[in-house]
Order: structure tokens, then sequence, then C-alpha cells
């Protein structure tokens, strides 16, 4: 999993900058996916439900959905992160050669 920490140590950046891209592309990706809305309201549908029998079980199913909203949000953020992060080293002034290195494969 891709975190600002790691961002900025990868690509060279302020840890300001890369907190701030991490940010800017989770939001984005948690916001323009249907299927982070879709685990998100199902998620929340089921739990709500859950609650009304057992308190336990309803926290737990929340938090456990939450859990899977986040971590699809980042999947779908992890190239939107990339592109953001290059295109600020490119703005920077750095060589895009010394950036093949740096490009996730896949």
């Amino acid at each position: 999993m891709l975190d600002a920490k790691k961002l900025a140590a990868s690509y060279q950046l302020p840890p300001a900058v890369a907190r701030d891209i991490v940010a800017q592309g989770m939001q984005q990706s948690l916001r323009r996916h249907w299927q982070c809305w879709t685990v998100l309201v199902v998620g929340m549908i089921v739990a709500a439900t859950c609650w009304t029998q057992s308190h336990a079980a309803g926290l737990w199913l929340g938090m456990i959905f939450g859990q899977a909203w986040w971590m699809l949000g980042m999947h779908y953020a992890d190239q939107p992160i990339h592109a953001a992060a290059r295109e600020k080293v490119i703005s920077a002034g750095r060589s895009v050669d010394a950036l093949a290195r740096l490009m996730p494969r896949g």
C-alpha cells in the first residue's frame, strides 16, 4: 500500500507535498468510483441492520466495511497518485530519465 512517507522517499518529494498528493488522490478516487460508493452504502445498510439485533456485530461490520471502502479507494488511487508525483518531479525540473526507475510496473 502506498502512503505519503513511501511516496516522498520514492520520488524525493517534500513530505508535505507527498501528503497533499496522497490526500487528493484518495479523495478523488473515493468520490469518482461507483464501486467505492457501493461498498460504503451497502456496508452501512448491513451494519445498521445488524446493529438493531446486536450492537457488537453491527459495530464490527461497520468497521469491516469501512476498511474495505478505504482499501478500495487506495486501490483506485494508486496510479493517479504516481502520475501526480511524476508530474511534480517533472515540473521541478528533474530529468524524466531519472523517473524511469521510479515508475511502477504493471
